[in-house]
């Protein structure tokens, strides 16, 4: 069975009905199987034990109470993946590395990588409604100078960059001139969307946004030459009930103890997602660091264009942010979630161990072709009662924070209307934790 096949099966099991006790081992013993492809079984042996562990301190009382929610699945996946997917994960137990070559690059390429967790919600807001909640959990690899040395996933995704075809098509349509050195990152990402309506009542009034969730896993390639960054970003996912947003919601409101939303059981359907997002970002320097004698000022900025295509959101826009400040980040990173958020690495950056603190400010447009969460499903009849807007608006300004390998931003978005008949703008704040290992 596929890996992602077996994470959306694992997702969609209700723990409540069965024991964690007998899947997960069972599930990281037949991903930790690699005897297939020349490696013996006892390589893997410590992958297993991880499992041992695992079911023990789930034995834990605390523990055992806290699996029965939906929010600790979404927790769960990302850390399986990151386990599982990894390159050291394994090569740190297996000698035979050259049978593993084909799916696992070097072992040292992940010793700089970057976990970044993106969390939008419209708590500046003060009460949920639209679009509620967003986390994103995304894994990068450090930079790898050859292609060749990709997994299997982002080696069939390199020819879209344009940096492997010079003088050719898709070199002239990303704008590329080949002045600098390529390198690649791949990564791993975990993405959760929820959405609600205005009103917490049931029934949902026909004129507000229907109850919605998706949840989905992305495999990605990132290439850059310092200046431009190309991504691309696979994503098999799930709408409807089995995304666990209700789960989700309703575990952080008892938390909080806000009332709960009534209208579920009319959210969209279950629909298996499967999407393809590309973007390319680029960097302008306007004023370096070292420009101002006085004091590190820097100002900088980033133009994006992304595509999306698929059934859970075929779309295309256009977007721009200045920061400046104190020796503001040139890393290619977002600051909200977005199908290819993740933070990525650049060779104009400064010494990570340097402070930094810049202001962020910036504008993005939307041409929404379909949003499975307000058009509805693509291969079932599902009427969700409003239609999409086809063009959606946004600004967003914020802080960035950096201090040696960790850094934060924090950042509110006022949008237009996203779909016919919405009262008003949509307002939320975004906070992202990124760290550098």
């Amino acid at each position: 069975t596929p890996l992602p096949t077996r994470f959306l099966t694992f997702f969609q099991i209700d723990l409540r009905e069965c024991t964690l006790g007998c899947r997960v081992p069972r599930l990281l013993g037949s991903i930790g199987r690699i005897d297939k492809i020349g490696s013996p079984m006892s390589s893997v042996q410590p992958v297993t034990d991880l499992a041992t562990v695992f079911i023990r301190l789930m034995r834990k009382p605390l523990l055992s109470l806290s699996l029965r929610c939906g929010l600790f699945r979404l927790l769960l996946i990302p850390a399986l993946t990151t386990v599982l997917i990894t390159p050291t994960a394994l090569a740190e137990q297996v000698d035979t590395s050259e049978a593993l070559s084909l799916q696992f690059p070097d072992v040292d390429q992940a010793k700089n990588g970057r976990f970044t967790l993106f969390i939008d919600n419209d708590v500046t807001r003060g009460k949920d409604e639209d679009y509620s909640s967003g986390l994103r959990w995304s894994w990068i690899s450090r930079d790898i100078a050859s292609p060749d040395r990709l997994p299997l996933i982002p080696r069939a995704l390199h020819h879209l960059t344009g940096f492997d075809s010079e003088g050719g098509f898709l070199e002239s349509l990303w704008g590329l001139d080949h002045t600098s050195p390529i390198r690649y990152h791949y990564g791993v990402a975990a993405t959760h969307l929820i959405f609600t309506p205005d009103t917490i009542r049931a029934p949902r009034p026909a004129d507000e946004r229907p109850y919605a969730g998706w949840f989905g896993l992305g495999f990605s390639l990132h290439a850059t030459d310092g200046d431009v960054l190309n991504s691309f970003e696979v994503s098999i996912g799930t709408v409807g009930p089995n995304a666990r947003a209700q789960e989700a919601q309703d575990f952080v409101h008892e938390l909080i103890e806000d009332p709960l939303f009534e209208g579920w059981d009319s959210q969209v359907p279950n629909e298996l997602t499967f999407n393809l997002a590309l973007s390319q970002i680029r960097r302008y320097d306007h004023l370096a660091t070292g420009d101002l004698p006085w004091f590190p000022l820097g100002v900088n900025s980033f133009s994006e264009v992304e595509l999306n295509l698929g059934n859970q959101l075929t779309s295309a826009a256009l977007g721009w942010h200045l920061r400046f400040g104190y020796r503001p980040s040139k890393q290619f990173t977002h600051f909200r979630v977005s199908p290819t958020a993740s933070t990525i690495p650049t060779s104009a950056e400064d010494s990570p161990a340097r402070a930094r603190a810049y202001l962020i400010a910036g504008v993005k447009g939307h041409a929404v072709l379909h949003d499975i969460t307000l058009d509805g499903t693509v291969f079932r009849d599902f009427d969700t009662g409003v239609s999409s807007e086809p063009f959606v608006f946004e600004t967003y300004y914020g802080i960035g924070l950096h201090y040696k390998q960790i850094d934060l931003s924090f950042t509110n978005t006022i949008r237009t209307a996203a779909f016919e008949g919405q009262n008003g703008i949509h307002e939320y704040g975004s906070l992202i934790f990124r760290f550098r290992y």
